[in-house]
C-alpha cells in the first residue's frame, strides 16, 4: 500500500500597524487545487482596525509546490494595496502589485507573517489633513491668518491629491474672507473722521489686495474677482493721489522759487511740476471713477477730492500763464526801452562826433 500524504498547515497573520482601518479584504488569484480546505478565502470581507493583527490557518495540499494567491487591502480612507503572495517553496515568495504602504513578509516555519506600516509620505499626509482640519475650525472661529498659516503647512506636508484638493479650497476660501475683513476696516478706517487714519486705511486695502491675489492663485469666483478688483482700484488711486500730493507739494516750492526770481524761467519749471500733479491727479481720478461704477458710494468721495484737487491745480496753472504773460511783456517793453535808450545814446555819440570834429577844422 502507499503512503498517504498529510496536509500541511499554515497560519498567515496579518498585522495592521498603520493608522487606518483596513475595511475589508478580497483574496483572488487562487488555484482550489494548492488548498485542502482552508482556503485563503477565510480573509474574504475581513476588517482589521488600525494597529489590530488577524489571523487565518490555511490548509495546504501536500501536492502543492507555491500556492500562491492575490491578497488586496481596502483601507477606510481609501487606499488600496494588492501584493501575490508563495505560501510555500523557495522563491522568494512576495510581489507588492499596487502600493499605497510599505509591506513586509516574513516567512517561517508553517507560518506567514505580513505587516502593513504607513509610508513617509503618508504619515506626513496624515499630519497635512490634521493641520487642514485645524484651519477649518480656526476658520469657523473667523481667525483667517491662523486658518491661513495652518493652511499653508498643510500643503508643505500633503502627497495625495485629493488632500491637496481640500486644502487648496479651503486656503482659498479663507484667503477670500479675510481679504473681504480687511477691505470692511480699511473703509471703516478712511471714513473716520475724528483723525487722519489715511495711511492706516492704504495699508488695510494694500493687505486686502494681496489676500485676494492669494485665492486667486487657487480660483475665484465672480464676486472674489469684483473685491479684487475693487481693492486693486483703491490701492492704485490711493497711490497715484499721495503721488500727486508730493508733486504738488514740490511744484509749490518751485514756484515759490519764481516769486523771488522773477524769473520768466522758473514760472515754466513751476508750470511743469504742476502739470505733472495734474496729470497724476488725472490718473487717480481715473481709477476712482472705475471703482464708482461698481461701488459709487465708497469711491465716489474720493472721486470728488481728487477732482477738487485738479480744479484748484488747473486755476493755478492759469495763474502761472498770466503770471508768464505779464513777465514776457514786461521783458519786451524793457527790449524796447534798451533800444530806445541805445539808439539815443548813438545819437548824442554822433552829435559830440559831430562837435569835435568842427572844432578840430
Amino acid at each position: 500500500m502507499g503512503t498517504v500524504q498529510s496536509q500541511s498547515i499554515v497560519d498567515v497573520v496579518v498585522t495592521n500597524d498603520s493608522n487606518t482601518d483596513i475595511s475589508t479584504i478580497s483574496v483572488s488569484s487562487v488555484d482550489d487545487f494548492d488548498w485542502a480546505g482552508g482556503r485563503p478565502y477565510q480573509f474574504n470581507g475581513v476588517f482589521i482596525g488600525a494597529n489590530k493583527i488577524v489571523g487565518r490557518r490555511l490548509a495546504i495540499n501536500p501536492f502543492a509546490s507555491h500556492c500562491p494567491f492575490n491578497m488586496t487591502l481596502h483601507f477606510r480612507n481609501g487606499d488600496i494595496d494588492t501584493f501575490r503572495i508563495h505560501a510555500v517553496g523557495c522563491c522568494g515568495g512576495f510581489q507588492h502589485i499596487q502600493k499605497s504602504h510599505n509591506i513586509y513578509y516574513e516567512r517561517g516555519h508553517e507560518k506567514i507573517m505580513i505587516k502593513i506600516e504607513n509610508t513617509k509620505e503618508q504619515l506626513q499626509n496624515e499630519r497635512a489633513e490634521e493641520r487642514n482640519k485645524e484651519g477649518q475650525v480656526a476658520m469657523r472661529k473667523k481667525q483667517y491668518e491662523t486658518a491661513i498659516k495652518k493652511f499653508d503647512e498643510a500643503l508643505k506636508l500633503a502627497h495625495k491629491s485629493s488632500t491637496i484638493t481640500s486644502i487648496k479650497d479651503n486656503k482659498n476660501e479663507a484667503c477670500n474672507k479675510h481679504g473681504e475683513s480687511l477691505l470692511q476696516k480699511a473703509w471703516e478706517l478712511e471714513a473716520d473722521k475724528t483723525q487722519d487714519k489715511s495711511q492706516e486705511a492704504q495699508n488695510m486695502f494694500v493687505a486686502a489686495k494681496d489676500m485676494f491675489q492669494q485665492a486667486g492663485i487657487v480660483k475665484h469666483t465672480s464676486e472674489q474677482q469684483e473685491n479684487l478688483n475693487l481693492a486693486s482700484m483703491k490701492v492704485e488711486g490711493n497711490e497715484l493721489f499721495n503721488k500727486a500730493i508730493e508733486v504738488e507739494k514740490a511744484a509749490f516750492e518751485v514756484f515759490e522759487t519764481a516769486r523771488k526770481s522773477n524769473e520768466n524761467d522758473d514760472y515754466k519749471a513751476a508750470e511743469n511740476k504742476y502739470k505733472e500733479a495734474l496729470n497724476t491727479y488725472e490718473a487717480a481720478k481715473k481709477k476712482f471713477d472705475e471703482g464708482s461704477k461698481i461701488e459709487s458710494e465708497k469711491f465716489g468721495d474720493c472721486a470728488q477730492l481728487t477732482n477738487d484737487r485738479i480744479e484748484d491745480v488747473k486755476k493755478v496753472l492759469n495763474g502761472i500763464d498770466k503770471i508768464e504773460l505779464t513777465c514776457n511783456i514786461s521783458k519786451v517793453a524793457i527790449e524796447e526801452r534798451q533800444k530806445e535808450e541805445m539808439k539815443s545814446q548813438v545819437g548824442i555819440n554822433r552829435k559830440i562826433q559831430e562837435q569835435v570834429d568842427v572844432a578840430v577844422d
